[in-house]
């Protein structure tokens, strides 16, 4: 009878230990599973109470600049879906929303870490930008529409681990309506007009 209930105990601690092992999976994922939603949900800006979301991001290298010490030219492009990207957001397809920067960076591979600052006289000083666009609903095709901002001041918060960047940013259009939103993810890079980065040599 003891030997019976020593059997019995057991099976149900394995049982138990299955369940509770079973349990602890399904918490990872709704864990992985929320996280990564979240993430999606966080990949936007807000303009006027309006969410506008974005889905994808690209770094277009454009070489070091004449400044001491010297610096190197980005476009960061960040899309929506319903456009296509094909090198800078002024060639590419489609209707949607994005954001559009030119920035300046310490290192001639990545964005550096920091703070870019606006810089409207375009001193091209590292943790800069000088340029910026942002459309919302914006078609490409036509280049007709009235959803396209301009810039004029503001920040943007660049952490970077390889590829993976997390953006956080808060601009001000030509018009002083406030555009503020965030982007993390990975970020496709490419170079312009055959320029070699260090990292292509």
């Amino acid at each position: 009878m003891i030997y019976y209930f020593c059997i019995v105990k057991m099976f149900e601690m394995k049982n138990l230990g299955t369940k509770l092992l079973i349990l602890g999976i399904i918490s990872l994922s709704v864990v992985f599973i929320g996280c990564k939603k979240d993430a999606v949900d966080n990949n936007k800006f807000t303009f006027e109470s309006k969410d506008y979301f974005l889905k994808s991001g690209y770094l277009t290298y454009y070489g070091p600049t004449i400044h001491a010490p010297t610096t190197y030219k980005f476009d960061l492009t960040i899309i929506s879906t319903g456009i296509t990207f094909n090198n800078s957001i002024t060639n590419s397809t489609g209707k949607g929303n994005f954001i559009g920067l030119t920035m300046y960076s310490l290192d001639p591979d990545y964005l550096s870490s920091g703070l870019y600052t606006f810089d409207g006289f375009s001193s091209k000083d590292s943790l800069t930008f000088n340029r910026g666009v942002v459309g919302a609903n914006y078609d490409l095709d036509s280049g007709t529409d009235t959803t396209k901002y301009t810039i004029k001041t503001g920040v943007i918060q660049v952490e970077s681990s390889g590829n993976f960047y997390i953006l956080d940013f808060n601009f001000y259009t030509n018009s002083n309506k406030q555009i503020k939103g965030s982007f993390s993810g990975l970020l496709e890079t490419n170079t312009a007009l055959a320029i070699k980065r260090k990292s292509d040599y």
